[in-house]
């Protein structure tokens, strides 16, 4: 999934973009196998608050108005799934489900905001990690930012720097699928 933001303004950044997110995504393809899923995928939708204490202790209260993932503030409502709100007399209503993406093992979200550091400007070309995790710790949604302050050529300028920037995307793929000190309590 693409996110397109008004920080990339130049169509030549864009393409360039583009090109190196699709040459890493093949490099990703061609490295990784997995059980295929047979049903849609659905990223969770994010509960605002818990219930504390007596029988409903640790059920969703409120769903979430928002459900970021990385830098996008909020993930498109069709690849979210239901929720239970539980109410204070037992009662739950339903946030409804959205169809998912079909044929899809893990959702990369990506967005292209000037910085990756959100605490001040970086020298890095992107950044990326999980998201979200299914009940086997596998990742199934993640984010890649890729800072268009960083590019500085157009596609086809320099082959060696095309290929560098291709590796650093592939660098933060990686770290979605698992290689994160985020993810490394998993290993065992």
């Amino acid at each position: 999934t693409n996110q397109a933001d008004s920080a990339i303004s130049d169509s030549s950044k864009r393409a360039y973009m583009k090109s190196i997110i699709e040459s890493a995504k093949k490099v990703v393809q061609s490295m990784v196998g997995v059980y295929r899923i047979t049903s849609s995928l659905k990223v969770s939708r994010s509960c605002a608050s818990l219930w504390s204490e007596g029988e409903l202790a640790g059920k969703c209260k409120s769903a979430a108005t928002s459900n970021p993932c990385g830098l996008m503030q909020n993930l498109p409502s069709n690849h979210l799934a239901a929720l239970t709100v539980w109410k204070e007399d037992g009662t739950t209503e339903e946030v409804a489900s959205g169809p998912g993406v079909a044929n899809t093992d893990l959702l990369v979200y990506i967005t292209g905001f000037a910085s990756c550091d959100p605490s001040g400007p970086s020298t890095e070309l992107a950044s990326g990690n999980v998201c979200q995790r299914d009940q086997f710790d596998r990742p199934v949604a993640g984010y890649v930012n890729i800072c268009p302050n960083q590019i500085k050529q157009a596609l086809g300028a320099d082959p060696a720097q095309e290929a560098a920037d291709v590796a650093s995307v592939v660098h933060e793929l990686v770290h979605i699928l698992g290689m994160s000190s985020r993810s490394w309590a998993l290993f065992y």
